[in-house]
């Protein structure tokens, strides 16, 4: 990355000179406008993929074609359908795109685009994710399509952590109308409480609740925590407390599990500002349909 670089993002660059760089970016677009591709500088002027998921990665020809979930709760989610005419990228990038379709825990942090070089025709288009990767993608012609979607995560994503599980959770048995009947049947979804359990088939409807996959041992609290039907998430907060008393609080974001809070917090905390006030980050729990202010208020004037 030229500009948004994982020194800049971390804050490992002076204030004074990290806060050019937006600008810069700005001016270097102009500088390759007219000869960049139209819908090349649309997507700078009017898309932001900040935080952007990885839903495919498909190639036809020389033709690459990548889609994002993006967006946030104020302005909506929406998929972004890049496509790349003569699309280059190193083999192990590609492999890289391919292995973080659908995961959570992989966001684009920041793009930028430019010129392939004075001895090479065409562009690049530079992608940096978080954990830290870094995807360059050369190309001749670019498009994109923007359409809406209705949150950052699929509801299909719930207990789709291994094959073994997703067939757990999908299971229809014809001989057993109540699937709890089956012995085939292993796992049993919670739809009001959330999570999932273990069937303990003893002529009943029993089961024991488990936090862990039994196939892949992946945390299924986190996963359901993403569920529309959770009620809670997590809030996290930074708190700066200045000499005569004032404060100046900041909602950073809201998260779906503790864990998604405490990464946000590490990828804030040696940023400018944060990283001297390292000690203002809380985490609180949110739970949604409960009353939060339960008493009145009064004026002093």
């Amino acid at each position: 990355m030229k500009f948004f670089s994982p020194a800049w993002h971390s804050g490992q660059i002076p204030d004074d000179e990290a806060a050019q760089i937006p600008a810069a970016y700005e001016a270097h677009v102009r500088a390759l406008a007219p000869a960049l591709p139209e819908p090349a500088q649309r997507l700078v002027r009017e898309v932001t993929l900040h935080d952007g998921l990885i839903r495919s990665v498909s190639r036809v020809g020389d033709k690459l074609e990548l889609q994002f979930r993006t967006g946030d709760q104020q302005t909506g989610y929406f998929d972004a359908r890049l496509w790349y005419t003569g699309g280059q990228v190193t083999s192990a990038n590609e492999r890289f795109l391919h292995t973080i379709i659908g995961d959570r825990e992989v966001e684009l942090l920041y793009d930028e685009f430019d010129s392939a070089g004075e001895r090479e025709q065409g562009w690049v288009h530079r992608l940096l994710f978080w954990p830290y990767r870094e995807v360059s993608i050369r190309f001749t012609a670019f498009d994109f399509e923007m359409t809406p979607a209705t949150s950052h995560f699929d509801e299909g994503h719930v207990g789709d952590c291994c094959e073994q599980m997703r067939r757990q959770v999908q299971y229809r048995c014809e001989a057993h109308p109540d699937v709890s009947d089956c012995p085939d049947a292993l796992v049993v979804r919670l739809a009001e409480r959330g999570g999932f359990g273990l069937r303990i088939h003893d002529g009943g409807a029993s089961f024991a609740r488990i936090r862990y996959c039994p196939w892949c041992g992946a945390d299924l609290w986190s996963t359901v925590s993403r569920h529309p039907g959770s009620r809670r998430v997590f809030l996290l907060w930074h708190v700066h407390q200045f000499d005569d008393g004032r404060e100046d609080e900041k909602l950073i974001g809201a998260y779906f599990s503790e864990q998604d809070a405490r990464d946000a917090q590490e990828r804030r905390r040696a940023q400018p500002g944060f990283r001297d006030h390292n000690d203002g980050f809380e985490i609180s729990n949110y739970e949604f349909g409960k009353d939060h202010w339960t008493e009145g208020f009064v004026t002093v004037e």
